[in-house]
């Protein structure tokens, strides 16, 4: 039976306990800079030292019994082996300091491995019958989850990095191993076959009495925990070693770089510049040591990884760069960023000057491109330059009757044909604008500038430069629609509408107006904003546009007000186009999210019963407009 307890031979346990933590912890933070690869073996070092650290532990904290004879199956021990290193593995690997939920479900397998160690240890062991209590049994594993947690949450809160000391990874080596013998002490007593009255007889028992199987143990486990010290040792030396050389070969770079280089501080401040940098800028390099970097840029910081933006020299000078952004960091902790930056100024000149050059190079090849053709005297085709091929895709035809017959567009041949009777009749020059057919088939706008070449007083040839003015008709077609169409709604402005009127005013005919203004227009600039309003309006052209013929016409006359003339229409046309347009705006308006609901109120005034100008019958449909609107809106009224 057990008869007491050699407390100083629990020291050994300590020691084992404090070593395998203190190399778990380093293989942890070796891990926290190594690659990907090397940081996963890391990890798994760490998780396998633990178990064996906590395995041995285990068996050597049972030494100081005494007066129990001990018999150990070594199956069972192995087991326990295996199975806490099932815990303790994963639980290395899945730790992120980052991420709490993986910091807490590391403990938790941590303090599932403590407890696996010690209640299947002592499995293995054949001293008396094991009966535990249960109290002391859920007390000893919460207790072992407990250290897990407040041990891990440590680590989390220091953020192992490179800086931290070997002395302070000991210190916190040996508060793990404490805990690890003192739970192994403690959970001692969920075997009701062990009682403190061991711990409180230890000078009256006999000698110590250590097997050769824990000599083997003990032994085995120093060489393993020795093996890897010595591997740590020379590991940090090598490290130390490349990180020197890399720190000569990072000097080399930054110092002797022709780029501009700065390393920034995480608050944005420059913690480092080389010489190229601090030269191009015009600053000394201590000058731009702690300056915020904001203080050099010309524009909005820099997007992306690369982008070209401008920096702002001492002098106030912009100065244009490529600049690139490298992110220098670890899992553990940030260190900065690198800004490595290239002088654009003479790329810029060059392009600058490029630019000039194909600018001057378009203007001499638009020239060319105008095509000229000579004419003789008798109105013959001298010559015809090369470019009329590309302009037209076709050749060019040597009569000048049957060129105007077959390539000038039929409306305009006969202001081609005066024209070029006039240039000869009277021996004055001009231009002409018309249509040319291309061989495709469609009509292509020129410009022609005849100049007559005199001889004597007597016309000798005449030359015709032509130009395709292609894209001048469409720039002046998009002038006209500015002027005459809403650039918001696209519907006919007030000019359009008033040119629209006169018109049909001189055809004896009448016709019908409406007159509409939507209600609540305010409201929705008010509590959605103007571009809500916008669009609203916007829709409001859609709607009113599906519901109207090909001839009726559109217009908006400023804000919310919109009117619609029916030309052919009667008084009884108009009120159906009303209805159309009241039904089409029952159904409500979409703004993004909002749904917005409004109504039109229309008032109707007919040519020629209710005015004989655009200003009287507009007034009298406001009138009718304000009749509606006075009876409760969303409807329509004819003036008469």
């Amino acid at each position: 039976m057990i008869t007491g307890y050699a407390a100083i031979t629990s020291l050994l346990a300590l020691l084992i306990a404090v070593s395998g933590a203190y190399l778990t912890l380093i293989g942890i933070q070796k891990s926290f800079f190594a690659p990907r690869l090397q940081a996963v073996c890391w990890r798994v070092f760490a998780g396998v030292i633990i178990a064996i650290g906590g395995w041995t532990t285990h068996y050597v904290a049972l030494l100081p019994f005494h007066g129990a004879t001990v018999q150990y199956r070594i199956d069972r021990m192995l087991l326990t082996l295996v199975l806490t290193a099932l815990c303790s593995v994963p639980s290395a690997l899945l730790y992120r300091h980052q991420q709490a939920v993986r910091v807490y479900g590391a403990a938790v397998l941590m303090g599932a491995a403590l407890a696996v160690v010690h209640f299947t240890g002592m499995t293995a062991l054949h001293t008396h019958q094991h009966t535990f209590s249960k109290p002391m049994l859920a007390a000893s594993i919460a207790l072992a989850l407990l250290l897990s947690v407040l041990h891990f949450s440590w680590v989390r809160r220091e953020h192992f990095s490179e800086n931290l000391s070997h002395p302070q990874t000991l210190q916190r080596a040996v508060l793990i191993g404490l805990s690890i013998v003192s739970f192994h002490i403690f959970a001692l007593f969920t075997d009701t076959g062990i009682s403190w009255h061991y711990f409180l007889h230890r000078t009256a028992a006999p000698p110590l009495q250590i097997t050769g199987f824990f000599l083997y143990l003990v032994a085995a486990t120093g060489l393993l925990f020795l093996g890897s010290f010595v591997y740590i040792v020379f590991e940090n030396q090598r490290a130390k070693e490349l990180a020197l050389l890399s720190g000569l070969q990072y000097h080399s770079l930054f110092s002797e770089n022709v780029e501009g280089v700065l390393l920034l501080a995480a608050d944005g401040r420059i913690r480092e510049s080389n010489a190229a940098a601090a030269g191009l800028l015009g600053y000394q390099e201590d000058e731009l040591k702690g300056m915020p970097v904001s203080c050099l840029l010309a524009k909005g910081h820099p997007e992306g990884s690369i982008d070209e933006t401008s920096l702002r020299r001492k002098d106030g000078s912009a100065c244009p760069v490529l600049l690139k952004q490298v992110r220098v960091h670890s899992e553990a902790q940030a260190h900065g960023i690198f800004w490595l930056f290239m002088d654009l100024t003479q790329q810029k000149e060059m392009e600058r000057q490029l630019k000039e050059s194909e600018r001057l190079h378009r203007i001499i090849a638009e020239h060319m491109s105008d095509y000229i053709k000579v004419l003789s005297a008798d109105r013959k085709l001298q010559y015809v330059s090369p470019s009329y091929h590309s302009m037209f895709g076709m050749d060019a035809e040597y009569d000048v009757l049957q060129d105007v017959s077959s390539c000038v567009h039929p409306d305009d041949r006969a202001v081609v044909l005066g024209h070029l009777n006039s240039t000869y009749t009277y021996k004055r020059g001009g231009s002409l604008e018309y249509r040319r057919r291309h061989a495709d088939g469609s009509w292509v706008w020129v410009e022609t500038f005849s100049t007559p070449m005199l001889v004597d007083g007597r016309i000798d040839y005449i030359v015709l430069a032509t130009k395709d003015i292609r894209a001048r008709k469409q720039y002046e077609e998009q002038l006209e629609r500015m002027a005459y169409y809403d650039p918001l709604t696209g519907a006919g402005n007030r000019r359009f509408f008033e040119k629209y009127i006169q018109r049909i005013l001189q055809a004896p005919q009448p016709f019908a107006l409406l007159y509409m203004d939507f209600d609540g227009f305010k409201q929705i600039n008010d509590l959605y904003s103007h571009e809500a309003g916008d669009a609203f309006l916007q829709e409001v052209a859609v709607r009113i546009s599906a519901v109207l013929r090909q001839e009726d016409c559109l217009a908006r006359l400023g804000g919310d007000e919109f009117v619609v003339v029916l030309p052919s229409a009667a008084a009884a046309e108009a009120a159906s186009v009303a209805k159309r347009i009241l039904h089409t705006f029952q159904q409500p308006f979409c703004y993004q999210e909002h749904i917005i609901r409004t109504t039109v109120s229309i008032g109707i005034a007919c040519f020629p019963l209710d005015g004989q100008t655009s200003a009287e019958l507009l007034r009298k449909a406001d009138e009718v407009l304000y009749q509606v609107k006075e009876n409760g809106r969303n409807g329509y009224a004819l003036s008469s």
